[in-house]
């Protein structure tokens, strides 16, 4: 790898990086990955992409507190872009951690900011309704959503939300 990068310009580097980093965690290399997206960090110091991913591989290494560290880091850093992600890493984060109310205002600004449009918003807060026993809600925005956009996602959770609910 280093080899690779000695021959190659700044940013092809970047991209061979983040190429290495993405194939890192997706055969599951979570401490490798992770050192990859810092070294990339360090290379483009604060890129909101950076570390939205880097917060969500030590939220899959079970590192919660660096997690949201990174976050909300992102988060002030990114806060006019379009970064729905974010706000789904934040919905979920905040969920997890037992922080309702803020979940619940991530999950509102994910859902404003992409017009009820991003799927992964849409299925964590629908699974979040159902969590409080709000079924009966989460299965009218999944079935208004799908009603538009014949996604298959969003068809399986109205599927598993009407088994809940029938049960």
């Amino acid at each position: 790898m280093e080899t690779i990068l000695l021959k190659s310009n700044e940013v092809e580097n970047h991209v061979i990086l983040t190429l290495y980093a993405e194939f890192l965690s997706y055969l599951g290399e979570i401490d490798l990955s992770i050192s990859s997206f810092k070294q990339l960090n360090q290379v483009q110091p604060d890129d909101p992409v950076v570390l939205n991913k880097l917060g969500e591989l030590y939220y899959r290494s079970g590192d919660k507190t660096q997690a949201e560290k990174i976050f909300m880091k992102t988060y002030a850093l990114s806060m006019d872009l379009y970064f729905p992600e974010l706000l789904n890493n934040l919905m979920v984060l905040f969920w997890e951690t037992g922080r309702k109310e803020m979940a619940f205002k991530a999950a509102k600004d994910g859902l404003e900011m992409t017009n009820g449009l991003n799927v992964n918003i849409l299925i964590n807060y629908a699974d979040i309704l159902s969590s409080v026993n709000k079924s009966k809600d989460a299965l009218d925005l999944l079935e208004n959503h799908y009603s538009f956009s014949k996604d298959d996602r969003i068809l399986s959770e109205i599927e598993r939300l009407k088994n809940k609910v029938s049960k």
